[in-house]
């Protein structure tokens, strides 16, 4: 398999046992022959769900988790946040939020097509500039 990138919705499934969808979430990372990209845009919204729905020990536990090698973080330029202001006004409609366009745009710049996701409602319209449309994982 190709380069993944995660968004918000795969990663907290794959944090908490409790969810529905981790252990679709935990196949596919175990799958995976590369650490996926881990945007960091992602992580104050993933940290703020596990510390409000699974508590504080365990966003303790995965901020311990960040200098691991299961991912690879990933910062976006000034170029990354032009573009995903640019994927924000071109899908208005489907109201995508900011950590949205910053993986769309990420996914771009690195020419990853396949996106960790649960969120299919927001990234299964959108059609990058490097590939027909993405790949959503877990099926």
């Amino acid at each position: 398999m190709h380069r993944t990138i995660m968004d918000t919705s795969f990663l907290f499934a794959l944090m908490s046992k409790r969810d529905s969808n981790h252990a679709k979430c935990r196949a596919v990372v175990e799958s995976l022959r590369e650490s996926p990209l881990l945007p960091v845009t992602v992580l104050p919204e993933v940290a703020y769900l596990i510390h409000t729905r699974i508590g504080h020990h365990a966003m303790r536990r995965f901020t311990g988790l960040l200098s691991e090698p299961i991912w690879d973080l990933v910062t976006p330029d000034q170029d990354d946040f032009a573009r995903a202001a640019a994927v924000l006004e071109t899908y208005a409609s489907l109201a995508l939020d900011f950590v949205d366009a910053t993986v769309v745009a990420l996914a771009e710049r690195l020419k990853v097509s396949t996106i960790l996701t649960l969120d299919r409602r927001h990234f299964q319209p959108v059609r990058p500039r490097h590939a027909p449309a993405f790949t959503l994982l877990p099926d």
